[in-house]
C-alpha cells in the first residue's frame, strides 16, 4: 500500500502515466485488504472518443462475508471458463487469479458509480500480471415494481422478487469472466508471437489466423472509440451465457438453487427490458448512443431477435388512458436453447475480432446491430414520455462517536434519497470547511452549467 501511494503521489506530481501504471501494479498485489481504495483518471465512458478519462477516487470497506462468495467464484474460474464459446486458442494460456472482493463504499468522488469494477485498463497489464475485480454491494439499486415499465403483469413476481440476486449474478460474471476473460494475439517488439500461427485456425473463417496485434499496438488504440461499448457489450453476453450453465450457477448461489430458473430469467428480462429505458439515451440526430452499456445491452437484444423463434416480442398496447404503450415479452422456455444458442455463435465472433485485431469486421458488425429503425424511434417516444426522473445519488457517510466511557465509535450515517438527502450530506460531511469548499466553487463554478435560485 505504501509503494502503491508513493507512486500515486509521483503521478499526481509529474503526470507520468507510468507512474499510475506502476500504483496499479502494487495495487493488485494487495491481496484481500480491509479497506479497499483506488485513485486516477481511470475510465473513458464520459469523453465521445473513448481516449481521455474521468477522474475517480474510492474508499470503501470489505464486506468479508459476501466476498467469500466471489473468492469460490475466482476459485473456480478456469472451469468456468471452458464453458465460454470461442475455444481454448483464444483464452488466456494461464489464468491470473484476482482479488475479487465485495465492498461497501464510503465514498466514490466521480460523475456515476458504477455497480461493479474490473481494473486496471492498462492492457499490458490486464494480459500479463493481473487485475482486480470488485462488487460494490450497497450501490446495486433496488428493484421496485412501480419502476418495471412496460413489463407484463405476469412476470412481475419473478423478476421483480430476484432482481436483487439476478444483478449479484450479472456483475460477478461480468467483472470476472466477461473482463477477465479472452486472449489478444499479439507480436512483441523481439518479434515473438504469444501463439502457433500454424496451429490456431480461425473458427469463423475455418483458415490459419493470420492477423494480430503489431508491437506497440493495444486493443484500445486498435478500437479507439469502439473499445468501451464493445467490452461491455462482450462482458454482459458472457454474463448471459454463463447463467445458462448450471454450474455457475451452483459455484454463485447455491443457497438459491430452487429459484435458479425465477433467477436466470429475471437477469435476462432485466436486460431485454431496459434495453428499450435506455433508447432515451440515443441521438437520432446524431445516431449515436450517448452510453457505453446501453449501447452494448442494445447490441445483444438485436442478436437475441434476430434468433427469432419467438424468444423476444414486443406486443403493442394502450394504456387505460388510450396512449399507445408496449410490453416487452420474453419466452423462458427458449433462453437455455434459442437464447444460449444465439449468443454462443455473437460471442465467438466478438472474441475473434477482438483477439485477431480485426476493427473493421468488429465495427461493421457492431455497427450493423447498433442501429435504431423506425419502430424504435417510435417506442423511443413513448419511453421518453414515460421517464422516471432520473435515479438520486447521495453518498453515506462516517463520523467518530464518543461514548460516556471515552470509548471511540465508528458509525455511519445513511441519508435519504432525495435532494434534501444530498444536501444533507454535504453539510454533515462538509461541516469544519465550508469556507474553504466556498471559495472552491467560486474558483471554477464557470466551468459547471448550474440553476440559479
Amino acid at each position: 500500500q505504501r509503494l502503491m501511494l508513493e507512486a500515486y503521489i509521483a503521478h499526481f506530481k509529474d503526470g507520468d502515466i507510468n507512474h499510475h501504471k506502476d500504483s496499479q501494479r502494487h495495487w493488485i498485489r494487495d491481496k484481500n485488504p480491509a479497506v479497499e481504495t483506488t485513485l486516477g483518471f481511470i475510465e473513458t465512458y464520459v469523453d465521445p472518443y473513448g481516449v481521455r478519462a474521468e477522474f475517480e477516487g474510492m474508499v470503501s470497506i470489505v464486506d468479508r462475508e459476501q466476498s467469500e462468495r466471489f473468492a469460490r467464484l475466482v476459485a473456480n474460474a478456469e472451469k468456468l471458463l471452458t464453458f465460454l464459446p470461442w475455444g481454448k486458442d483464444f483464452e488466456k494460456d494461464v489464468f491470473l487469479r484476482p482479488d475479487f472482493t465485495s465492498l461497501e463504499v464510503i465514498t466514490f468522488a466521480t460523475s456515476g458509480t458504477p455497480l461493479g469494477i474490473n481494473i486496471p485498463n492498462y492492457d499490458e497489464i490486464r494480459q500479463d500480471e493481473g487485475f482486480k475485480n470488485v462488487n460494490l454491494g450497497n450501490c446495486l439499486p433496488k428493484a421496485k415494481r412501480e419502476y418495471a415499465l412496460y413489463t407484463p403483469e405476469e412476470y412481475l413476481d419473478a423478476y421483480i422478487d430476484n432482481a436483487q440476486v439476478s444483478l449479484l449474478v450479472k456483475v460477478a460474471f461480468h467483472e470476472l469472466l466477461g473482463h477477465g476473460s479472452g486472449k489478444l494475439l499479439q507480436k512483441d517488439a523481439d518479434g515473438k508471437l504469444n501463439f502457433d500461427i500454424t496451429k490456431v485456425i480461425d473458427p469463423l473463417t475455418n483458415q490459419p489466423v493470420s492477423a494480430y496485434y503489431q508491437p506497440g499496438e493495444t486493443w484500445s488504440s486498435k478500437f479507439g472509440h469502439l473499445n468501451n461499448p464493445y467490452e461491455e457489450c462482450r462482458a454482459d453476453a458472457v454474463a448471459l451465457y454463463l447463467t445458462c450453465f448450471d454450474e455457475a450457477l451452483e459455484v454463485l448461489i447455491p443457497e438459491y438453487k430452487e429459484k435458479w430458473d425465477d433467477i436466470v430469467f429475471s437477469a435476462w428480462y432485466g436486460l431485454v427490458n431496459r434495453c428499450f429505458i435506455g433508447l432515451q439515451l440515443y441521438s437520432p440526430e446524431s445516431k449515436k448512443w450517448g452510453q457505453a452499456h446501453v449501447n452494448g445491452n442494445w447490441v445483444i437484444l438485436k442478436v437475441l431477435q434476430e434468433a427469432g423463434e419467438g424468444l423476444v416480442e414486443i406486443q403493442n398496447t394502450q394504456t387505460k388512458e388510450g396512449l399507445d404503450t408496449f410490453f416487452v415479452k420474453l419466452d423462458r422456455s427458449k433462453i437455455r436453447t434459442v437464447g444460449k444458442k444465439a449468443l454462443g455463435d455473437f460471442l465467438v465472433k466478438l472474441q475473434v475480432y477482438k483477439s485477431t485485431a480485426n476493427f473493421e469486421k468488429a465495427s461493421e458488425m457492431y455497427a450493423h446491430y447498433s442501429q435504431v429503425d423506425q419502430f424504435a424511434l417510435k417506442v423511443r417516444e413513448i419511453v421518453l414520455r414515460d421517464k422516471f426522473p432520473r435515479r438520486l445519488e447521495v453518498q453515506g457517510d462516517l463520523i467518530l462517536d464518543v461514548s460516556a466511557g471515552g470509548k471511540l465509535d465508528v458509525k455511519y450515517v445513511n441519508f435519504e434519497e432525495t435532494f434534501e438527502g444530498i444536501i444533507a450530506s454535504h453539510i454533515l460531511h462538509h461541516r469544519n470547511e465550508i469556507e474553504p469548499i466556498l471559495q472552491e466553487w467560486t474558483k471554477h463554478k464557470s466551468r459547471f452549467r448550474y440553476q440559479k435560485s
